[in-house]
């Protein structure tokens, strides 16, 4: 995948996330989206890229969720879990 993608709600876990890809080593363009919608658009607009995606399961009460996110685009292969609530 080109780019890494992170769909989630809550900012600090975005920028947790994206910490914890930089002090990897790996250096691919990781975009980020605090909405299912705002991401739906996005990869419409961007002709469907190649991408990694890594969803939060409770995307809030007006999102789908990130189990749906990944079933709607058949990312089930390209695509991991992410939630906070355990």
């Amino acid at each position: 995948a080109d780019t890494i993608v992170i769909v989630d709600d809550k900012p600090a876990e975005i920028a947790r996330i994206k910490r914890s890809i930089e002090v990897s080593g790996i250096k691919n363009q990781v975009s980020s989206f605090t909405s299912s919608n705002e991401f739906l658009s996005w990869y419409d607009k961007n002709k469907k890229p190649s991408i990694a995606l890594l969803a939060d399961y409770d995307l809030g009460e007006k999102s789908s969720n990130g189990i749906e996110l990944i079933q709607t685009l058949n990312l089930k292969n390209r695509s991991v879990l992410v939630t906070d609530n355990y």
